[in-house]
């Protein structure tokens, strides 16, 4: 998977022909050759993409595990609540991170996660696995490519595969955004959900529910 040529690292690294990109990729006045060559290496990405995907499905899920299981089944008091409605607290660390990462909204627990209102490190925990198994997740996506790239050989078979997936996103998957794109979505990410916990403060100003917490 190592490249053996000295093509420089220019705008198409992993091509040894500078290519003329119209709008989404899209690559024009290409010959027969060219166009074989493209096809090879956007088939390499295709299928580092598929192992990317895989890795980030089942990687964020062991992390959500890891760090729920150990904490339910340390903590003495939101443990109870869980075993004291006949389920098990094991279950409850592999079922939660599971139920947030892919925002399907199911709890063990019949009060959904009101049990857990002032439980701090799991709700960040789900909070961050609700985002990037979500409307974050192009932004995570993205940003696990580009630090892989970081890391693997410059010039290697799969960093060549990485930067065409970067350089082309949407040739490749239709939730991988450009530069760009991927910065206005995170940006807007960080604006909606800041504007939405800073009307829940004021709006339960008082509220003696929420003081009670």
């Amino acid at each position: 998977r190592r490249s053996n040529t000295d093509k420089s690292l220019g705008d198409a690294p992993y091509l040894d022909f500078q290519p003329t990109i119209g709008r989404n990729s899209f690559f024009v006045n290409l010959s027969e050759e060219e166009r074989e060559k493209l096809g090879g290496i956007e088939y390499r990405a295709l299928k580092t993409l598929a192992v990317v995907l895989m890795v980030y499905f089942f990687a964020w899920h062991a992390i959500g595990v890891v760090c729920l299981t150990p904490w339910i089944l340390r903590d003495t008091g939101h443990g109870k609540a869980v075993t004291a409605q006949g389920q098990s607290r094991v279950w409850w660390g592999f079922f939660t991170p599971a139920s947030a990462f892919n925002d399907v909204g199911f709890t063990l627990t019949n009060d959904s996660m009101l049990e857990f209102g002032t439980a701090v490190f799991p709700m960040l925990l789900m909070t961050f696995l609700i985002v990037i198994g979500n409307t974050g997740f192009p932004c995570m996506l993205r940003f696990c490519i580009w630090v892989t790239s970081k890391l693997v050989p410059v010039g290697s078979g799969l960093w060549e595969e990485l930067r065409f997936l970067l350089d082309h996103p949407r040739r490749c998957f239709t939730l991988l955004f450009p530069s760009r794109a991927t910065w206005w979505l995170f940006t807007i990410l960080v604006i909606l959900n800041g504007l939405d916990l800073i009307f829940f403060i004021i709006l339960n100003l008082n509220n003696p529910v929420v003081t009670t917490l």
